[in-house]
């Protein structure tokens, strides 16, 4: 609902999943929810820091392969330089 509430959408929305341990298929629903409302508002997703269990889970259920959309960076610093790639992609 954040990007609802946001007059502008943004090009890109870091999801910081670093202090996320585990995630069942609830979540996974929750995420695909949240990336397809993203796709829509044309804001590139940007998962950051996703640790073991739910990165395999997100590869099981086939979530990291169905959107292409999804863009995965190991840190902040990594999910901040995909948003400014995303940002660069529209002044071409």
């Amino acid at each position: 609902e954040v990007l609802s509430q946001i007059s502008a959408p943004p090009k890109a929305f870091i999801l910081r999943l670093g202090d996320v341990p585990v995630i069942d298929a609830s979540g996974v629903h929750a995420l695909r929810e949240f990336q397809a409302r993203c796709r829509r508002f044309g804001t590139r997703l940007v998962l950051c820091g996703l640790r073991p269990q739910p990165l395999s889970v997100l590869k099981r259920m086939g979530a990291l392969s169905e959107f292409d959309a999804w863009t995965r960076a190991d840190d902040l610093d990594a999910a901040l330089k995909a948003a400014a790639l995303t940002e660069g992609e529209d002044k071409r």
